[in-house]
C-alpha cells in the first residue's frame, strides 16, 4: 500500500526535453537542408537515428523525479538512479532550508556535505524534504516535492511508530 506517491518535473527539465527534441528533428533534416547529396542522405539516417534515439531516451529517462512512501519504506528515483530505505532506518524528516544551489541545482547528486553523506534528488522549482537515516549508507536523503509538509508529517509518523 502506498502512503504517498508523487512524480514531478519542473520547467528546466521540460525546456531541456523540448530543446533536445528540436535538435534531434533539425539534425535529422541536416543532410537535406545542406544538399549533401544522395549518398550522404542514404547513409545518414542509419547513423543519426540510433544516436538521436539514445540521446532522446537518455533525456526522457531524467525527466521525472519519483517519490514513494509505502509499507516498506521511502524511495526516491530519477531515471536509473534510485535510493531506498526501510522504515527501521528512518529516524525522522524536516523541511530543507538550504537553497537549491547548495546541492548544485537540478538533478541527482551524492556526496559528503557538512560531515554527512547525502543523496539529493532535486528540481529547481520545488521545495525539498530531508529524510534522516540511521544504519543506511547515506545519513540523509533529500528530495524535492510539491507537498513538503505532508511528506514530512508522513515520514515522522512512520519513523515514530
Amino acid at each position: 500500500m502506498n502512503l504517498y506517491r508523487e512524480r514531478l518535473t519542473d520547467w528546466i527539465s521540460q525546456i531541456i526535453f523540448w530543446v533536445v527534441l528540436a535538435l534531434c528533428v533539425l539534425l535529422g533534416l541536416f543532410p537535406k537542408l545542406l544538399g549533401l547529396g544522395a549518398e550522404v542522405e542514404r547513409i545518414f539516417p542509419w547513423v543519426f537515428l540510433p544516436i538521436a534515439g539514445l540521446v532522446f531516451l537518455l533525456v526522457l529517462n531524467f525527466l521525472f523525479i519519483s517519490i514513494r512512501l509505502d509499507e516498506e519504506g521511502v524511495s526516491a528515483r530519477l531515471g536509473v538512479f534510485k535510493t531506498r530505505a526501510s522504515w527501521d532506518q528512518v529516524t525522522g524528516a524536516e523541511i530543507d532550508t538550504l537553497p537549491g544551489s547548495a546541492y548544485g541545482g537540478w538533478g541527482v547528486k551524492g556526496g559528503h556535505i557538512g560531515g554527512e553523506y547525502i543523496q539529493v534528488y532535486s528540481t529547481v522549482a520545488h521545495r525539498r524534504v530531508v529524510v534522516k537515516f540511521s544504519g543506511h549508507k547515506f545519513d540523509k536523503l533529500i528530495f524535492s516535492t510539491r507537498n513538503p509538509e505532508e511528506v514530512m508529517r508522513l515520514v515522522n509518523e512512520r519513523a515514530a511508530a
